[in-house]
């Protein structure tokens, strides 16, 4: 077993499948009665959540289900790297 690295180059695993087109990512998984999700952002950093309408989505065909923070566990569920500050959707207020 080689312990020192330093000058030599390492094998890179998957390079060769990632620069044919060969790799498979999760984004090319195709499975029976699979959903895709779109979630909507706003085109401002910071805004108040007043009110969301969904109905003209639920007239869109093809939509299952329109998911919002009213339709999580109270409280939100929270994420994020150090201190799990961001809920999974917005709650009152967008923040980024």
């Amino acid at each position: 077993m080689v312990t020192n690295r330093i000058g030599h180059s390492l094998k890179r695993v998957g390079g060769f499948e990632r620069v044919t087109g060969l790799q498979r990512y999760v984004g090319d998984l195709r499975l029976e009665e699979m959903f895709h999700v779109k979630l909507v952002q706003l085109e401002c950093g910071r805004a108040r959540i007043i009110s969301i309408d969904t109905e003209a989505a639920q007239q869109v065909e093809g939509v299952r289900c329109i998911l919002t923070a009213a339709d999580l566990p109270q409280p939100v569920p929270r994420f994020g790297p150090p201190s799990r500050d961001r809920p999974v959707l917005a709650v009152a207020e967008t923040k980024f």
